[in-house]
């Protein structure tokens, strides 16, 4: 019977002990949830605020828009098709220039190149008529 009594005191002290334990695990738990809870109201009311904020700002994003239609079309935004029809051709015209400019820049540079060679060799062809002595004694 002792020994009965024993392991029974054992048991309900262990129980105990548990049930203390749960407590605790419990109200920490509690702690923590009622922190997120306090974290979450205001991560809520910063939302709330941004979302404010955004409204208003995407109102008036709108509001500049509808006005600027309103500007386009009365400086005629209907021309405007006809407009990029003449601008393609008009850039497609000036890529061609472009390139014909290109060409003829690199047949000048070559031409004025092999002039300033030519240039160069009668200088020295000059230079050397200026010291020939039978040059100097005929003139």
């Amino acid at each position: 019977m002792d020994g009965f009594l024993f392991l029974l005191s054992f048991i309900s002290g262990g129980v105990v002990l548990t049930v203390a334990y749960i407590y605790h695990l419990t109200t920490k738990t509690k702690e923590k949830q009622d922190r997120l809870i306090g974290l979450q109201q205001n991560l809520q009311t910063i939302q709330n605020n941004q979302f404010s904020g955004y409204e208003s700002q995407l109102k008036s994003v709108y509001d500049q828009m509808e006005k600027v239609e309103g500007e386009m079309k009365n400086d005629g935004y209907a021309n405007l098709n006809v407009i990029r029809k003449e601008y393609k051709t008009l850039k497609v015209t000036v890529e061609q220039l472009s390139k014909e400019l290109s060409k003829e820049r690199s047949l000048n540079g070559e031409r004025i190149n092999r002039c300033m060679g030519d240039i160069q060799r009668l200088t020295g062809e000059l230079n050397a008529l200026k010291e020939d002595p039978n040059v100097i004694n005929r003139y």
